[in-house]
């Protein structure tokens, strides 16, 4: 072997050395952080109680009720905060019953473009021949996280927390995602919308952008309002006032 050979060699295992120096450093270092936080040397086991410690965590959402109740009370003072809270809870209970269940009436409630988009989603799941299950829900939290008052348009957006068991089958009963053995933390959005003429919204929901007073025809700029801006025409006497739930949304 020449002299270049040896000097290869000796730098090659110089380098092997510094690995396995710093792998062991790591592994030793690694070893003291999981014995300080789970009182345990064996990494495997830290990481599946660090898993189950991550699953045990509600997910943190949106708190502005405190800031958005009082304007949603200045434009509704008939708005029963409460009611909505359960409402929305239950909705999204209802939507992942459905789910599960492959049944659209679980569903408590929704306009008719919800209640499509839920049929849609149980049709894509007979379709790939799956199963989704959503087991042992536990609600943490619900709140108010945005509110909108404009252009003829007023939305509530809730965000929920909650926590469950989830998992997909497939036709062989194998799971294909979720996990069976630990707890999911996740959080919804459900959104509401005021609606003052049924007919409007179930021929377009988009039309609440041009709800009119039945009267002179001049825009509803808020939906608050008693009376038309423009002739006075009382609005409440001639609309159906409806909080309507649009949308239900994993965020």
């Amino acid at each position: 072997m020449n002299a270049i050979g040896i000097i290869l060699i000796v730098i090659l295992l110089g380098f092997a050395g510094t690995g396995l120096y710093f792998y062991f450093k790591v592994k030793r270092h690694v070893k003291e952080i999981t014995r300080e936080a789970y009182g345990t040397d064996d990494v495997g086991k830290a990481f599946k109680m660090a898993k189950k410690d991550m699953t045990e965590t509600p997910k943190s959402i949106s708190r502005m009720t405190s800031l958005m109740l009082p304007k949603i009370m200045k434009d509704f003072p008939e708005f029963n905060y409460d009611e909505m809270k359960v409402r929305a809870k239950n909705l999204v209970k209802g939507y992942l019953l459905a789910l599960m269940n492959q049944d659209i009436k679980e569903l408590p409630e929704g306009n008719p473009d919800l209640k499509k988009k839920l049929q849609l989603a149980i049709e894509n799941q007979k379709n790939e021949d799956v199963r989704v299950y959503y087991n042992n829900i536990k609600f943490h939290d619900i709140q108010i996280s945005r509110y909108e008052n404009r252009a003829g348009v007023c939305r509530i957006l809730f965000q929920t927390s909650l926590e469950c068991i989830h998992y997909v089958l497939d036709k062989d009963e194998n799971v294909v995602s979720g996990e069976k053995d630990y707890k999911l933390q996740t959080r919804f959005e459900t959104e509401l919308v005021y609606i003052q003429d049924r007919e409007v919204v179930d021929k377009d929901i988009d039309g609440l952008c041009g709800l009119v007073c039945p009267n002179c025809g001049g825009p509803i700029r808020n939906l608050g309002s008693k009376f038309c801006e423009y002739c006075g025409t009382g609005i409440v006497e001639y609309n159906i006032r409806v909080w309507s739930f649009i949308d239900v949304k994993e965020i």
